[in-house]
């Protein structure tokens, strides 16, 4: 196949469906769970147009944790049987020389990762997204709620929804108005993805510290520079550069988020979690 060709080769999305629904089951390794069916797994499901339905798996560009070069990627996210939380994700890699192989991460059972029907609980639950969504409904417009898409970086899970507006007139095509994104107990939703990820980051905000993100301000600082090369090579169709300066800014965000929780599990009179320094996932 010619080089040029094969830079646009992707995994087949329906050979992946079948293997990631074989997953579920064939995950577990003792063959006593394997019988009982201990740990299974299942699909989660997502709120995509007004309705419930499964999560469908997605092409992304992604960093693998412990790698440097970002991948063209199809992944399928996984919960246990009966509960909502994540425990890992499969993934079908696209590139050369990787192109046809699969690889699992699981996350840790000792730290808490949200699952995509609790984080769309926290979109629900959210004040101004709730107030901001009525306003535009009782304006003559229909909202729509994108697919919601679950980025891992690093030791963290970004979610991120696409929130759409479209007129009742006959004929009229949906808007995209807002991004939600999502990342640990944070909700922001703005009018792009880098003004969401400059938010969260705390790179749009002019204060020196500021108590939402808890950031310094030589992390401030960072977190602008990261965001501003994110941006100019986004512009100037670099793909590879935007995923590593937004790989980058997300272990910002991770770091942040760990400061926060050792703090907060300092000042409280129960014991620090065992291992909470730990990976948040294993290779599968």
């Amino acid at each position: 196949m010619p080089a040029d060709l094969r830079q646009h080769v992707r995994y087949p999305e329906d050979a992946f469906r079948v293997q990631a629904q074989q997953y579920l089951v064939y995950h577990m390794k003792d063959p006593r769970v394997f019988y009982n069916k201990e740990d299974s797994w299942r699909i989660p499901n997502e709120i995509a147009r007004g309705e419930e339905i499964p999560m469908d798996p997605y092409y992304i560009i992604m960093t693998f944790p412990g790698e440097e070069d970002p991948e063209f990627v199809m992944i399928q996210p996984y919960i246990p049987e009966g509960r909502q939380n994540m425990i890992g994700w499969l993934a079908a890699r696209s590139d050369p020389p990787n192109y046809g192989t699969l690889k699992a991460f699981r996350f840790s059972k000792q730290r808490l990762t949200f699952g995509p029907m609790q984080i769309e609980s926290r979109i629900d639950q959210d004040a101004d997204i709730s107030q901001q969504i009525t306003l535009w409904s009782q304006a003559g417009s229909s909202v729509i709620r994108g697919n919601l898409l679950a980025i891992p970086i690093d030791d963290t899970i970004i979610y991120i929804e696409p929130l759409f507006l479209e007129s009742r007139e006959q004929g009229s095509l949906p808007e995209l108005k807002r991004v939600i994104l999502v990342h640990g107990d944070r909700v922001t939703m703005q009018p792009s993805l880098d003004r969401a990820l400059a938010v969260q980051a705390g790179a749009a905000r002019p204060e020196a510290v500021s108590p939402d993100t808890g950031l310094s301000q030589a992390e401030l600082e960072r977190a602008q520079t990261l965001y501003d090369e994110a941006q100019a090579a986004l512009e100037r169709g670099d793909f590879e550069t935007y995923a590593q300066k937004i790989t980058a800014l997300g272990e910002l965000l991770e770091a942040s988020e760990s400061q926060r929780s050792t703090r907060s599990e300092t000042r409280s009179i129960s014991s620090v979690r065992p291992n909470l320094a730990s990976r948040a996932y294993r290779v599968a």
